[in-house]
């Protein structure tokens, strides 16, 4: 897999404390005699020891975290910053706090206001002394990141309502799907709604490696390193801190409960939930990749609804544009192209928030005089490939622009008003990979003879429900070179012979179909001397003579124009 270099460094809070609590409040807070890490207003989190309080302060974008000491008069004493906060602990009675930031343990003490650092890795506890010491975790054996295209599919239960037989889908995003709430990039995974504090269960067995947020109290998450499968794991996000039923190290199985939805935003609690593998192999520390679609793999969620195809473009189902963005005539399709379809899937109700993205789309040409015989057939790809949204934006970039259309006709874009998925089919050698090759794919018309064709696309939903649409297109190729009429010579489109005349001379052109042609001779200050041909011709070869008995000796430009291109030959007048 090619990847860019990452833009952002990573802000990460862990919190696995024995008795820390969560509740509301304000900024000034009191002190307590139980440690309480408490969130305040959003991006804010408050920490209570004896000694006053610690503020975390977080930043959109992933940048850095701000931590700030301040004591019992509420006075500030200290401030920090810290790219990474990994397992946040605090000692029994509260006056130290310890966390990872990557490399080493540091280790805060709010009574003298002062920071140290000790080596030692993620998992660990500190004492009233503000010792450190190692905990065993089962030992990992991790895999190396994933290639484009590797296929981890397994049969899966959902984790909301993991127990129930048979459920209707409860998905509002798709893999892979187009978002655009503050800036348009892929969503690395499914969500699935459902009421606030719903129970989330364990898809898998497994062991806990990591539970996180990456904002405030609305982006708390668990990561589950399967057992059969090192190196490799599933990711739960958005439930209640508070709900957490395992520590870090803890073995999960699955169908056991491991924590409860948050109600984010007021309005849509949901499991963002994938399949993941840490971009540093052993490193569950919230920089990770999604492997790949896990909406396919679930059993027990039902999905009634095929996908539906929608217009491209005014009343075609298609679009067909050059690679240069030039708009083209279905009828008069020539060159290299591409392809679009505007595809919805259509999860649980036909309603706005309902419309997702599907799972993969292919398309069939057939030649018109036997529409049963397939003459080209393409994948197109699967909304499954890895993706590492957050940290690498060359890499997401690549993909998005890859399947999505983005022009100002074909406009793809998932926010608040508008749910358009604009796919381009032509832009993959025809697997689940997203590469820089694939970006530069296109069809190539050239390889079908001229004539009328029937072009069919299919696509199927992640329930692998299929739905085809197809239209007539045909293709009209100008053909550069073609055989005179004894198959002998090739002859050019347009050429005079000879050339220079004396003064008679022989044009020749080429038409690949019934067009309507204009053949006329100019000088050079554009001015036009003779038209030779000005009206509707049939395909072929075709010949006229010019005799340049009325111009004065020098060189002339022949100018042919058909329905299709233009195309000049110079000639000179030797008298």
């Amino acid at each position: 897999m090619t990847v860019g270099k990452r833009l952002f460094p990573i802000i990460l809070i862990v919190s696995i404390m024995a008795g820390g609590t969560w509740g509301s409040t304000n900024n000034n807070v009191s002190s307590v005699s139980e440690p309480a890490l408490t969130p305040v207003n959003a991006g804010f989190s408050v920490f209570e020891t004896p000694s006053g309080r610690l503020e975390f302060g977080f930043h959109v974008g992933y940048q850095p975290v701000d931590v700030y000491l301040y004591n019992r008069s509420d006075r500030p004493r200290a401030d920090w910053q810290f790219n990474h906060i990994i397992n946040l602990k605090q000692s029994d009675k509260g006056r130290y706090l310890a966390f990872f930031d990557g490399s080493d343990v540091v280790i805060i003490d709010t009574r003298m206001g002062t920071v140290k650092r000790t080596s030692g890795g993620g998992y660990f506890e500190i004492d009233d002394h503000g010792k450190v010491t190692a905990i065993e975790v089962p030992a990992v054996t991790p895999l190396d990141k994933p290639a484009n295209g590797s296929d981890t599919h397994e049969a899966i239960r959902s984790p909301i309502y993991y127990h129930e037989a048979s459920f209707p889908s409860i998905v509002k995003n798709g893999y892979a799907q187009l978002q655009e709430w503050t800036h348009p990039y892929l969503h690395p995974g499914i969500d699935l709604f459902a009421p606030a504090y719903t129970d989330v269960y364990a898809v898998a067995d497994g062991i806990v490696r990591a539970i996180l947020t990456t904002g405030d109290d609305q982006y708390w998450r668990i990561a589950i390193e399967r057992l059969d499968v090192t190196g490799e794991g599933y990711l739960y996000a958005h439930l209640n801190q508070s709900s957490f039923v395992h520590q870090i190290g803890d073995t999960v199985y699955a169908g056991d409960l491991i924590g409860t939805l948050f109600p984010a935003w007021g309005f849509s609690p949901h499991c963002h939930f994938v399949r993941i593998t840490p971009e540093v192999p052993g490193q569950w520390n919230g920089v990770w990749w999604a492997v790949d679609n896990p909406l396919v793999d679930i059993t027990n969620m039902t999905d009634s609804f095929n996908p539906i195809f929608e217009n491209s473009i005014g009343n075609d189902l298609f679009a067909f544009r050059t690679p240069a963005g030039q708009y083209l005539d279905p009828l008069q399709l020539d060159g290299e192209i591409d392809i679009i379809s505007k595809v919805v899937d259509y999860a649980h109700a036909i309603a706005f928030d309902s419309r997702i993205v599907p799972y993969d789309l292919k398309f069939r040409l057939y030649a018109q005089q036997n529409p049963d015989s397939v003459v080209y057939e393409r994948y197109s790809f699967a909304l499954d490939s890895p993706l590492d949204t957050y940290f690498d934006l060359y890499y997401y970039t690549l993909v998005l622009n890859t399947i999505y259309s983005r022009d100002a006709v074909c406009y793809s874009t998932n926010n608040n008003s508008n749910r358009d998925f604009y796919f381009v089919l032509t832009n993959s050698d025809g697997d689940s990979a997203i590469t820089e090759t694939d970006s530069s794919e296109v069809f190539d018309t050239r390889e079908l003879p001229n004539g009328y064709y029937l072009l069919e696309v299919i696509v199927r939903d992640c329930a692998l429900l299929e739905s085809t649409a197809s239209m007539v297109i045909a293709i009209d190729n100008i053909v550069p070179v073609t055989p005179d009429p004894n198959g002998q010579v090739p002859l050019p489109v347009l050429s005079a012979s000879p050339n220079p005349a004396n003064p008679l001379t022989q044009i020749t052109f080429t038409l690949p179909s019934p067009q309507h042609v204009d053949l006329s001779i100019y000088n050079l200050l554009g001015q036009q001397v003779a038209t030779l041909v000005d009206g509707y011709r049939m395909p072929g070869v075709q010949s006229v003579y010019w005799d340049g008995t009325n111009v004065a000796s020098g060189v002339y430009m022949i100018k042919l124009d058909t329905d299709k291109r233009s195309y000049t030959e110079r000639i000179t007048i030797l008298k």
